[in-house]
């Protein structure tokens, strides 16, 4: 006879457990004691300040997901825009070329951008 656990119910079983042993004090605390952990800005790993506390890093990286996501959707949808794009990656191109690039293709990219001919 072989049985089966569901680990994500035992866990739950046991968060669930925890949390009512704890009681109304308990988990005041709990909560207050999480706020402030995210809140907080500990040192870093050589005993730096950080700049960011664990929410605040959190979140930075929420909004930088979001800006790229509207940047996708953007270029995605933008058909002027990919022309563009289009014509200055064709510059690199030549640049490459012409201007003998084909050790760093950034350079060429970043000539084309700025228009250095």
């Amino acid at each position: 006879m072989e049985i089966k656990i569901d680990a994500e119910a035992v866990q739950a079983v046991v968060q669930q457990a925890i949390f009512d042993q704890l009681g109304s004090e308990g988990r005041d605390r709990l909560v207050q004691a999480s706020l402030e952990h995210l809140l907080k800005t500990e040192p870093d790993q050589y005993g730096r300040p950080r700049s960011v506390s664990p929410l605040q890093r959190a979140f930075n990286d929420a909004v930088g997901i979001a800006a790229r996501d509207i940047v996708i959707e953007f270029v995605r949808n933008d058909e002027e825009f990919k022309q563009r794009i289009k014509v200055v990656i064709g510059e690199a191109m030549l640049k490459i070329d012409e201007d003998d690039y084909s050790e760093n293709v950034g350079l060429a990219l970043g000539a084309a951008l700025r228009k250095d001919r």
